[in-house]
């Protein structure tokens, strides 16, 4: 089956992300990527750091934290729906490519 994407719009989509990244990380200095996690790696980190919440107001990098577990944690669930074998996987739905190109007009 052939990709509905051109490479033109594939490579527009690294661009974007690359340069997302590099201004996340300049407003966060101090974050760091995280690598892909497991679903259960994904929901075992989030209960914690929601515990940490529980007993006190979360800092801004514990906040960007969360959001870096929660898309984990959505690349794992979608990982395992396509059938991959358990481990750690990068996954981007094809319904977020146009985001991620731009094409739907939103930011990466």
């Amino acid at each position: 089956m052939r990709s509905p994407w051109t490479h033109e719009e594939l490579s527009a989509m690294l661009r974007s992300t690359r340069q997302h990244i590099e201004q996340t990380e300049a407003a966060y200095p101090e974050a760091r990527g995280l690598p892909p996690l497991t679903e259960d790696e994904a929901r075992e980190l989030l209960f914690f750091l929601v515990e940490t919440g529980r007993e006190r107001t979360l800092t801004e990098a514990e906040l960007f934290l969360h959001g870096q577990l929660l898309a984990a944690f959505k690349m794992a669930i979608l990982a395992q729906k396509l059938g991959k074998p358990p481990g750690r996987y990068y996954v981007i739905a094809e319904a977020d490519i146009p985001r991620l190109t731009n094409a739907g007009g939103g930011q990466p």
